[in-house]
């Protein structure tokens, strides 16, 4: 199974609205955690570095095929993980 994973960079800032950095797409976690790195003391970032987000796709796969808000949708949403 062939994956890419995706890094944003996502929080609160009121009222129920996000603030969404789309980071960029990388081959490997590995590769998504060493931007991470890279990026963490940078302004934008630095006051939040708990907020980073990787989101692993399969390619070649859509996800919410059910639609959006219906059921659970544990089967088609991307696997998020959590950067550690």
């Amino acid at each position: 199974m062939d994956s890419v994973f995706l890094l944003e960079h996502v929080y609160e800032i009121g009222n129920g609205v996000e603030e969404r950095k789309r980071i960029g797409v990388y081959l490997s976690e590995e590769d998504a955690r060493f931007r991470i790195g890279r990026l963490r003391l940078q302004p934008g970032f630095r006051d939040r570095p708990e907020d980073f987000v990787i989101q692993r796709f399969e390619i070649d796969r859509s996800y919410w095929a059910e639609g959006y808000g219906g059921g659970d949708g544990s089967s088609s949403k991307p696997e998020v993980i959590a950067p550690g």
